[in-house]
């Protein structure tokens, strides 16, 4: 409990000082390590909302990180599962 915890503190300061693309790996390290990280989506979306800019430009997605973290969980929820090594 105490190591999911400061993983997730460890998330947050990376969405201040990480590039976006560092938070997304660390992001799914959790969701490997972790079941039902569902923290990470959270702060996927409280990183959209912090870096959000105002796009007037049709089916632009404003929360990419958002839905890239919401298909990384469920993608590596199935792995796990289907895999006998979490088993």
């Amino acid at each position: 409990m105490i190591s999911r915890i400061s993983f997730s503190i460890l998330l947050l300061i990376g969405i201040l000082f990480l590039p976006w693309w560092a938070f997304l790996i660390i992001g799914f390290m959790g969701c490997l390590v972790f079941s039902a990280y569902f923290e990470f989506i959270a702060l996927a979306i409280l990183y959209d909302l912090v870096y959000l800019l105002p796009v007037t430009e049709f089916l632009n997605p404003q929360l990419i990180h958002g839905l890239i973290a919401i298909g990384l969980l469920f993608g590596v929820e199935y792995l796990k599962a289907n895999l006998l090594v979490y088993n």
